[in-house]
């Protein structure tokens, strides 16, 4: 028996040359006949688009790792970021530097500007995250 969720993924394909997205749909839907160990074609497609999406990943910190200098980083992420996603990138790291100065939330996010549910979030992630703050916080200390 096959039962429809109402859950709908859209899936960024691409481009037309006018720069208008186009996009599918995927609605999802649970068939209780399929057993342990097998994938109804929905699940596939999720699938094979989250491996395409860690590749994708992986080329661009690539890409990341062969800027020379800060003049390259700059002139990348003004490329590949919008000035708003710049300067909430720059506020979670100022936030990250302060936070291991032991400031307090409250001064961090009065400081800032910075939310404080944000300030909240980078303290998560400085302390249980995958270390990537901790890595570059450490590597600047011994400057």
């Amino acid at each position: 028996m096959i039962i429809w969720k109402a859950m709908v993924f859209r899936q960024l394909i691409g481009f037309d040359r006018n720069y208008q997205e186009y996009s599918c749909v995927i609605l999802c839907y649970h068939d209780s006949t399929v057993g342990q160990g097998k994938m109804n074609c929905v699940e596939q497609v999720l699938k094979k688009h989250i491996g395409n999406r860690k590749k994708i990943e992986d080329e661009l910190f690539e890409a990341v790792l062969l800027l020379q200098d800060k003049k390259e980083c700059r002139a990348f992420f003004e490329d590949i970021c919008t000035p708003a996603e710049i300067e909430a990138l720059v506020g979670r790291w100022q936030v990250a530097i302060l936070l291991n100065k032991d400031m307090p939330y409250r001064v961090v996010s009065e400081k800032t500007g910075v939310s404080l549910a944000t300030v909240t979030r980078v303290a998560r992630f400085l302390h249980n995250g995958s270390l990537g703050y901790r890595i570059v916080l450490d590597r600047m200390d011994k400057k």
